[in-house]
C-alpha cells in the first residue's frame, strides 16, 4: 500500500513540474539539409547488423566487451551528434526545438533517461543508450521538420524500407522457395514503418508523383517483415480516423470502438490460449506456429520475470536495462523456471513494462504525458492530419504491448514517433501562419500545382 502510494505521489509531482514548465508555443520548422541525416538513419539500423555478433546472455556486453557491430553504432551515432552540433552553431535557432510545445514531453522523457544513470545497474550502458535516443531522436526531426513535410516523411520512409528489402532479398528468396510468404525476412519493427507509410500515402495521394509504386513498397515490406502484433494493430485504423472526423457522433463511435477494441486486444493478448479454434486460424493465415501465439512468443513467460526484478524499485534499474536483467534476479531459479541455460533479453517486449523496469514511477508518468499530450495536440489539428496522426498514436500503443515501443533505445519505432510529432508542429505552425502561407504548394514537372500536408 506504502508502495503504491509513493507512487502516486511520484506520478503527481512530475505531472505538476510538467505543468509549470511546459512550454506554451510551437517554434518555427528547422528546415536544414535533408540528404545527409536521411541517409544516416538507414546506416545506423542497416550496418552494424551486418557486422553483428551473436549474443547468449545479457551480461556478455559486460564479459566480452564491445564487438565491430557495437562499434559501428557508435561511430555512426557520433557523426550524427556532430551533424547536429554543425547545424546549431550555424542556426541557433535550432535549440528552440528543445522548448517546442510539441516535442518538450518527449525531451522530457529523454532527461529523465539520462538522470536514471544515477541509480542504474549499468551506468556506462545506461549514459550511451540515452544521449543515443536523443541524438537519433533529434536527428529523424531534422530530417522531417520542414514545410515540405509529405516529400521528406514520404522519401525518408522509402529510402530505409527500400534500402532494408534490399538487404533481405536473399532471406526473403530462401523462405519463399520453402513456401513462407508472410515473415519471410522477420522484423517485428519495420511492420509499422510500412503501415504508417502506406497510410500516409492513403491519406495524402497527392503527396508523391507516384502513389501506387510506394504504397506497393509498403505493402511488400509489411508483408516480408510480418509481425502478428502489427496486424493486431490494422482495426485502429479504422477506430482512430472515425475519432479524427468533424461529426461528433461518428466521433464519439470511434471512442467507444478505439475502447472495445482496446480491451478486446488486452483479453487476447493474455488469454488467446482459451481458443483453440481462433489460434488455428490466426495461424494458418499468418503462417506461425500455434504455440508461438498461444506464449505470445515466450512474452507471457518472461513478462512475470520483469515484474518481479523490478517491483521494488520505485525509480527503475536504469534506462535500457532489460538486457541485464540477470543482475536483478536469481538466474538459477529464472533458468530452472525456462528450462534452459542460456537466457538474452533484447528488450521486456512491452513499452508499459520496460518502462517500469527502466525508469519507474517517474517513466509512467512520462509516458502518459508523451502520449496524452501528443493526443491533445492531435485533436487541433485539421480534419486530414487527425486522420492521419490519431491511428498512427494508437497503433505505437497497441504494438507496444508486445514489442519494446517507444520509450526505450532507439528503434524504428521512434522514428514513427518522431514522425508523428513532427507532423503536429508542422500543421500546427502551418494553421497558425498568416493565410498567404499557410498553405505552401509546388508545381511537379508536369506543371500542376501540388498541396502538401
Amino acid at each position: 500500500m506504502l508502495f503504491a502510494l509513493s507512487g502516486m505521489a511520484i506520478m503527481t509531482w512530475a505531472a505538476l513540474v510538467y505543468g509549470l514548465i511546459r512550454p506554451v508555443r510551437v517554434v518555427p520548422v528547422a528546415e536544414v539539409s535533408f540528404w545527409a541525416p536521411a541517409l544516416l538513419l538507414p546506416a545506423f539500423f542497416l550496418l552494424p547488423a551486418s557486422f553483428a555478433v551473436l549474443r547468449t546472455s545479457g551480461t556478455a556486453l559486460i564479459e566480452q566487451g564491445l564487438s565491430s557491430s557495437n562499434l559501428l553504432t557508435i561511430g555512426i551515432a557520433g557523426l550524427s551528434a556532430m551533424f547536429i552540433l554543425w547545424n546549431l552553431i550555424r542556426y541557433n535557432r535550432l535549440s528552440g526545438l528543445l522548448h517546442d510545445r510539441v516535442l518538450f514531453p518527449y525531451y522530457m522523457t529523454i532527461g529523465i533517461a539520462v538522470c536514471s544513470t544515477l541509480w542504474a545497474i549499468f551506468p556506462t550502458y545506461t549514459i550511451y543508450r540515452a544521449i543515443e535516443l536523443a541524438v537519433m531522436f533529434t536527428l529523424v526531426v531534422l530530417v522531417l521538420d520542414r514545410r515540405d513535410y509529405a516529400r521528406a516523411f514520404v522519401t525518408l520512409h522509402v529510402l530505409i524500407l527500400g534500402i532494408w528489402l534490399l538487404i533481405q532479398t536473399p532471406q526473403i528468396a530462401t523462405s519463399l522457395a520453402s513456401g513462407i510468404v508472410f515473415s519471410s525476412a522477420k522484423e517485428n519493427l519495420i511492420p509499422l514503418l510500412a503501415l504508417s507509410l502506406l497510410w500516409f500515402v492513403w491519406v495524402y495521394p497527392r503527396s508523391t508523383n507516384f502513389p501506387l509504386p510506394v504504397a506497393l513498397l509498403a505493402i511488400v515490406a509489411f508483408i516480408a517483415a510480418g509481425s502478428a502484433a502489427t496486424v493486431a494493430t490494422i482495426p485502429v485504423f479504422v477506430t482512430g480516423a472515425m475519432i479524427a472526423s468533424p461529426n461528433l457522433l461518428i466521433r464519439g463511435l470511434g471512442v467507444l470502438a478505439s475502447i472495445g477494441y482496446f480491451a478486446l486486444f488486452l483479453f487476447l493478448l493474455f488469454g488467446l490460449s482459451h481458443f483453440p479454434d481462433l489460434v488455428d486460424i490466426i495461424a494458418a493465415a499468418l503462417q506461425k506456429p500455434p504455440t508461438e501465439l498461444i506464449k505470445a512468443t515466450g512474452r507471457n513467460e518472461l513478462w512475470p520475470l520483469f515484474i518481479e526484478a523490478s517491483q521494488y524499485r520505485s525509480f527503475g534499474s536504469g534506462f535500457a536495462s532489460e538486457r541485464f536483467l540477470q543482475l536483478l534476479v536469481n538466474l538459477t531459479a529464472v533458468q530452472e523456471r525456462l528450462g534452459q541455460k542460456e537466457i538474452f533479453f533484447g528488450s521486456a517486449h512491452n513499452m508499459v513494462i520496460g518502462t517500469w523496469l527502466a525508469t519507474g514511477w517517474l517513466g509512467l508518468a512520462t509516458m502518459g504525458l508523451c502520449l496524452g499530450a501528443a493526443l491533445r495536440e492531435a485533436m487541433r489539428l485539421d480534419a486530414p492530419a487527425r486522420r492521419f496522426v490519431i491511428p498512427i498514436l494508437f497503433a505505437l500503443v497497441v504494438n507496444g504491448m508486445t514489442v519494446q515501443g517507444i520509450f526505450g533505445e532507439f528503434n524504428y519505432h521512434t522514428v514513427t514517433w518522431a514522425a508523428v510529432l513532427v507532423m503536429i508542429r508542422v500543421r500546427l505552425r502551418a494553421g497558425a501562419a498568416p493565410a498567404a502561407v499557410r498553405a505552401p504548394v509546388r508545381s511537379t514537372t508536369s506543371g500542376q500545382r501540388r498541396q502538401y500536408a
